[in-house]
């Protein structure tokens, strides 16, 4: 029974750690957070943080999986709640980011944001943030391919516009940028039919 206890705290003690870990580094970026930042707002110990992550990329690490997780299913399931099916799914990607652009937690895309900040693209951070782009990528060619559309580098294109939408309204701190988004992918969808 002890046994158990002990297994349950130990997971709570870790999922502790990496939700205030995560938070940091989506508000800070990840070299604007400190470990001992994150052991501080977790309220463990020093050994607890370490016994959990030997080290601060290993939490980041954690960070991106956990988040790549996140994000991909509550991103899909609103899209696929907001327009159930067809051109109107591929359209409603803005609308779904518009509400998030208008969040007063929106803070850009985890994975572009790691991108700037670590410049070794054979680093895993920069490994995970382009496995969470092909992956986008790949369920807009999904909705795609639901919607009857062939158009080669057609998903690639959305992604494209989907990050730069994102990028711009991180920059300009404007939620407008879905709208713009949602004029072009438009335009392309006419011109692939």
């Amino acid at each position: 029974m002890n046994r158990a206890v002990s297994i349950i705290m130990r997971v709570t003690s870790k999922d502790k750690i990496l939700e205030h870990a995560a938070r940091l580094f989506y508000r800070q970026g990840i070299r604007g957070t400190q470990v001992e930042q994150i052991i501080a707002e977790a309220d463990v110990a020093k050994r607890t943080f370490y016994k959990h992550f030997p080290s601060k990329r290993d939490v980041v690490l954690a960070f991106l999986e956990k988040r790549h997780e996140n994000w991909m299913t509550w991103f899909q399931e609103a899209v696929e709640r907001n327009a159930p099916a067809g051109e109107a799914r591929l359209l409603g990607m803005f609308t779904v980011l518009k509400d998030w652009f208008q969040s007063p937690l929106y803070f850009g895309c985890a994975f572009l944001n790691t991108s700037t900040e670590i410049r070794d693209a054979r680093q895993s951070e920069r490994q995970l943030s382009r496995r969470h782009k092909a992956e986008m990528d790949q369920l807009i060619g999904k909705w795609l391919e639901e919607a009857n559309y062939v158009a080669p580098y057609l998903a690639q294109q959305l992604g494209l516009l989907v990050d730069g939408a994102i990028i711009r309204a991180q920059c300009f701190s404007d939620p407008e940028y879905a709208d713009y988004a949602h004029a072009i992918c438009e335009q392309l969808l006419s011109q692939a039919e």
